[in-house]
């Protein structure tokens, strides 16, 4: 495929990739995180697109820089090539970018199943589809998640993606599953949650487990949290999400045991850092005072002033800031993620002057109360801007 090469400066647009690479790859790092916010999401996604219409800008020498990129080992490389391939306009290099997918090193192929979900794919669902049905589980399983993802007709033999050896083909396979809505029982979510190690996997089987309402889901996540043989970290953050404050003794036990860890790498330490996290998705104040004992801790501090700041919002608790590398510059000095803990004699004398007005009862985040706030009620997206 020939396409112009206007005359511009080269290295303007290869910037314009990397900073397109760079910020993909913030954004999908953002959804899991829980001090980001819609805001900041928008803002991460207006500077992509602004990147990606520079880049278009270059036609051919755009060209130039995704084609090697899909066939790279960078997923937030192949995330920009495969953005540039589908917004060029051009029937042939869309068709060529879903050809790159068939091919291409694990990492490539994710970064290409991302940009997929974000664009249109009517021309492409046939091709998608073809590619679901056969070749390597990975590429079964990419090509499932963006049909799913776009809400197409599922895919009868996804469900053979479950035993794969891969985390993340499983993974795929069961969000594919909740997307879809099932088949998925309790029995599928204990199989996975069975196997050690697998975290990805671990997560993806238990939201999909709340999308599709599964009953008996909170006592299964409980078996998993709690079990004595490699007890699934996930599974214990999740109680934050699904359960309320009867959650909460059974996470300080489990903090308390870390806070006698004394090695860094304990089990015991990954442990209280997964309770403390599930504290701060609880929302609850009655966790508090455990996440300001945890403050204490230098090897528990992080987590707890994680689950601390997401509670209460609370401002003006962090110590010291640390500025970036000199070596970083442009859009990655602005996101720079400065390594700065919360300041466990501000935390406290903060939550004395502020936290009666956490009521007891209700759920916090960010220092507002949510509960019976669903997602798509207006109340919530008035008060978030």
């Amino acid at each position: 495929m020939n396409l112009p090469r206007p005359q511009l400066l080269l290295p303007l647009l290869e910037r314009h990739f990397v900073e397109l690479d760079i910020l993909w790859e913030r954004r999908e790092a953002c959804l899991g995180d829980p001090v980001m916010t819609a805001r900041d999401l928008a803002d991460i996604e207006r500077r992509a697109q602004r990147h990606l219409e520079g880049l278009l800008l270059g036609q051919g020498h755009a060209l130039d820089l995704a084609r090697p990129a899909l066939q790279g080992e960078e997923r937030g490389a192949a995330t920009a090539g495969a953005f540039v391939m589908l917004d060029l306009g051009v029937a042939e290099l869309r068709a060529e970018l879903v050809a790159a997918l068939a091919a291409a090193a694990p990492e490539a192929a994710h970064g290409i199943r991302i940009a997929l979900r974000h664009r249109d794919i009517g021309d492409l669902e046939t091709r998608l589809r073809e590619l679901a049905a056969a070749g390597s589980p990975l590429v079964r399983a990419c090509a499932c998640d963006v049909l799913a993802f776009h809400r197409r007709a599922p895919v009868a033999w996804v469900r053979e993606l479950l035993d794969a050896e891969d985390e993340e083909v499983r993974a795929l396979a069961v969000g594919c599953l909740g997307r879809w809505g099932g088949p998925w029982s309790a029995d599928d979510l204990r199989a996975q949650l069975a196997i050690p190690g697998a975290a990805r996997a671990h997560r993806a089987a238990l939201e999909t487990s709340a999308r599709l309402a599964l009953p008996g889901l909170l006592e299964i996540c409980r078996e998993a949290a709690y079990r004595e043989d490699e007890p699934s970290l996930e599974a214990l953050r999740f109680l934050g999400t699904i359960g309320d404050a009867g959650e909460i003794p059974g996470l300080q036990r489990v903090v308390a045991e870390a806070t006698a860890a004394e090695l860094p790498g304990s089990p015991a330490l990954g442990r209280g850092a997964a309770a403390l996290a599930a504290l701060g998705a609880l929302g609850s104040p009655q966790g508090v005072p455990i996440l300001l004992a945890a403050l204490e801790k230098p090897l528990l501090m992080h987590a707890a002033a994680a689950a601390f700041l997401r509670i209460t919002g609370a401002a003006d608790v962090k110590g010291e800031s640390v500025p970036p590398p000199p070596e970083l510059d442009g859009e990655a000095v602005e996101f720079w993620d400065e390594h700065v803990e919360v300041d466990p004699a501000l935390a406290r004398r903060w939550w004395q002057e502020h936290g009666g007005r956490f009521a007891p009862a209700e759920r916090w985040q960010a220092g507002m109360a949510v509960d019976g706030w669903p997602v798509a009620d207006d109340s919530i997206r008035s008060r978030i801007r």
